[in-house]
C-alpha cells in the first residue's frame, strides 16, 4: 500500500481536533489505527503520484533510501491555497 508522506502530519492535527483517528469514513479496518487520517490524506495522493511519475520516467524503478527523498520531501512541497502559497505540512 503507497503512503502519503503526509500520513503522519494528518494524523497529529487529527488527534489535535480532538477526533479519534481510527474511525474512518472510507478507510474502514479492525485493524487500521489510521483510518480517519489515511481519508483525509487522499487529497494528497495527486501529489505522491505525480512524483512517482517523474521518478518512473526518469528510470527508477526500485525502492530505495534514495528514491524515497523526493516522496519525503513532499511534506515541505508549496500548494496554491486561494492566493497564496503554503506548504503541504500546512494545507493539512
Amino acid at each position: 500500500m503507497q503512503q502519503s508522506p503526509t500520513r503522519a502530519t494528518v494524523a497529529r492535527v487529527v488527534i489535535g481536533a480532538g477526533l479519534h483517528p481510527s474511525i474512518g469514513l472510507h478507510h474502514k479496518s479492525g485493524v487500521n489505527s489510521f483510518a480517519l487520517a489515511d481519508d483525509l490524506t487522499e487529497p494528497f495522493r495527486p501529489l505522491v503520484d505525480a512524483v512517482v511519475r517523474r521518478m518512473v520516467g526518469e528510470g527508477v524503478d526500485a525502492v530505495t533510501p534514495e528514491s524515497k527523498k523526493p516522496l519525503a520531501h513532499l511534506i515541505g512541497a508549496d500548494l496554491r491555497l486561494d492566493d497564496a502559497l503554503s506548504p503541504v505540512s500546512v494545507a493539512t
